[in-house]
């Protein structure tokens, strides 16, 4: 009897022990925002420029270049975010990475000034933030951007 009960107890132990997951850093699901105000969301982890786009009288066009789908943003506190320009460049000549200014006008607030404009910043999740700005071209047409970045390992 003594036995039996000293093999279940192990059984269990060993049950447990192995339902336990590691948790993968490079896994974006893993990350966990509650509690985050705007600012620490985007300087949580690296950011991949997944889309851009621009719509002007309703037409909507993919404003992105092929060399920039490989980009990767690392912000970081101190107001400088680090652009990661990957395999494929725009310029061969460009370098690997440079930074760049940002900020926020308040770490809870939703104005982002990134590559020299002011977005808002629409959504936020673990694995995507969007930002979104309009502006008038010199036509006169109202043009409307829209930046979705996704979580990058």
């Amino acid at each position: 009897m003594k036995m039996n009960k000293w093999l279940m107890m192990a059984a269990v132990g060993m049950i447990l022990f192995s339902s336990c997951e590691d948790k993968d850093p490079d896994n974006v699901n893993d990350i966990d925002i509650s509690g985050k105000n705007n600012k620490e969301v985007l300087m949580i982890q690296p950011w991949a420029f997944y889309s851009y786009s621009q719509k002007i009288n309703n037409n909507t066009v993919d404003a992105m270049d092929a060399c920039q789908k490989d980009d990767v943003f690392v912000f970081k506190a101190n107001d400088i975010c680090e652009v990661r320009n990957n395999a494929i460049k725009c310029n061969q000549a460009d370098p690997e990475t440079f930074e760049t200014a940002w900020s926020m006008i308040t770490p809870t607030g939703n104005i982002v000034n990134f590559l020299g404009f002011y977005f808002t910043l629409k959504t936020k999740t673990n694995s995507a933030v969007v930002l979104e700005r309009e502006w008038e071209n010199r036509t006169g047409d109202l043009v409307f951007e829209k930046l979705e970045l996704r979580a990058s390992k």
